[in-house]
């Protein structure tokens, strides 16, 4: 109180309630005196109240000018930090629209053999991979193999990771970011077409679009931080 009369509480210079540190105080202050009075301790509010107690310790910040220094610090840095996930999040959208454009329908796969891609003739996909196949043990180079002799349905199935949806796309390019991308970039090397078959280094050329994005979007935003 002395200070409040000393400074003003809110409307001059000086105030005390213009200091971030003083209106924490304040908050923790007023909690724990509604505590202690039993206001509302019949109320809903009483377990809000009660939680209350564990910003006590923060009054202890307030006294040791070294933590105060550490917490201005991490506050300070907060609004630079929102301009790089905003920047982040920028060119994960960008990258995430033209890999819809490159890739979108082009990471489905035949469970079993028989729908294999023919670059001569650009056929083998959706349309060879119905009915059912016996398996020989062999399976795909994208998908394992049942016993031999067993009678399995094919089924045109698409990878856990694509870009066949702006969900989708963002979940694969967050697993771009955490440096876990070689089997994307295999599986994106061997794509074809919509409804056809992935061939084996079919156009591995397309991984140029990951590497240009672990360069922008991963390394240098990273680094940013």
């Amino acid at each position: 109180f002395a200070k409040v009369f000393a400074q003003g509480l809110l409307l001059t210079h000086n105030a005390y309630l213009k200091s971030g540190w003083n209106v924490m105080d304040s908050f923790v202050l007023i909690f724990a005196w509604v505590d202690e009075t039993g206001v509302l301790a019949e109320s809903g509010m009483a377990k809000v109240v009660r939680l209350a107690r564990a910003l006590r310790p923060l009054r202890l910040m307030k006294r040791n000018k070294g933590m105060r220094i550490v917490i201005d610090a991490l506050i300070s840095t907060l609004a630079p930090v929102v301009y790089v996930v905003v920047f982040a999040l920028f060119t994960m959208t960008i990258s995430g629209i033209m890999g819809m454009g490159l890739f979108g329908g082009k990471f489905f796969r035949c469970t079993t053999p028989g729908a294999e891609f023919d670059p001569d003739t650009w056929r083998g996909g959706k349309a060879e991979c119905s009915g059912t196949h016996v398996s020989d043990g062999s399976g795909t180079m994208w998908s394992n193999p049942a016993p031999a002799g067993v009678l399995t349905p094919r089924s045109w199935i698409v990878a856990e990771y694509n870009f066949d949806s702006v969900y989708r796309a963002f979940f694969t390019l967050y697993r771009v970011n955490t440096i876990k991308y070689v089997a994307i970039i295999h599986d994106c090397g061997d794509l074809t077409d919509v409804n056809l078959s992935p061939h084996l280094e079919h156009n591995p050329t397309l991984a140029l679009f990951f590497v240009i994005y672990l360069v922008v979007g991963a390394l240098f935003v990273m680094n940013l931080f």
